[in-house]
C-alpha cells in the first residue's frame, strides 16, 4: 500500500497521542524529482503548512532513506522520507515579576495599559515576557480560566506592537459583570 494513501490517519495518530513524537512517511517517485523538496512535501501532508515543513526541515526532522535533509529548497528525490514531528509542548506560563501600569482593579476584573512590544499571551517567538506572565504575578495566579490554559484572563488581545488599554478577567463571572464603576 503507498504510505501516499493513508497519511490523513497517521496525522490523526499525532492528534491521539500529543505526548509521544509523530512520524510520518511518504515515498516520492520519478515523477516528484526536480521539484522543490518542501513544495511537495506540502502537497502530501496538507495538514502542515509549508512554513512549518520548512522549520522542521531545518532542526533536522527529515531523512531520506535513514539520511538527514536539512534543506527545504534542494530538489526533490525518489525514495523513502519520514518527517518527525516533536510532542506539542503544554502551554502553562508561569508568573514573571513584570512591572504593570493598571488602570482599575476590582474582585473580578483588571485594566492594564499594555506596552507595545509586549505581547498579550504565550505564542512562539514569545514564551516568556507577556502579559499573561504578568498578570500571574500581579494577581497571584487568581485569573479567570475564560482563555484557557496558554491565555488565562485574556478575553481579548491587542498585538504585540500595539500599545493600549487592555481588560483581563479575574473570575469567570467578570465577562458578564457589567461594566466598571469607578
Amino acid at each position: 500500500m503507498n504510505p501516499l494513501d493513508d497519511d490523513t490517519d497517521e496525522l490523526e495518530t499525532e492528534a491521539q497521542a500529543p505526548q509521544s513524537e509523530a512520524r510520518l512517511e511518504v515515498a516520492l517517485s520519478a515523477n516528484d524529482a526536480g521539484e522543490r523538496l518542501d513544495k511537495v512535501l506540502a502537497t502530501r501532508f496538507d495538514s502542515l503548512s509549508r512554513a512549518r515543513l520548512q522549520a522542521l526541515i531545518a532542526d533536522g526532522r527529515l531523512s531520506l532513506e535513514g539520511r538527514a535533509v536539512t534543506d527545504g529548497s534542494q530538489k526533490a528525490r525518489p525514495g523513502l522520507y519520514q518527517l518527525l514531528i516533536p510532542a506539542p509542548i503544554p502551554a502553562e506560563p508561569s508568573p514573571e515579576d513584570i512591572p504593570l501600569t493598571v488602570l482599575y482593579e476590582d474582585a473580578h476584573l483588571i485594566v492594564v495599559d499594555k506596552p507595545p512590544g509586549m505581547a498579550a499571551h504565550p505564542a512562539p517567538g514569545n514564551y516568556t515576557g507577556t502579559l499573561v506572565h504578568a498578570l500571574l504575578h500581579h494577581c497571584r495566579g487568581s485569573l479567570s480560566g475564560v482563555g484557557g490554559v496558554a491565555r488565562p484572563g485574556i478575553v481579548h488581545r491587542l498585538d504585540k506592537e500595539t500599545s493600549g488599554v487592555m481588560v483581563a478577567a479575574k473570575t469567570d463571572a467578570a465577562p458578564s459583570t457589567g461594566s466598571i464603576s469607578p
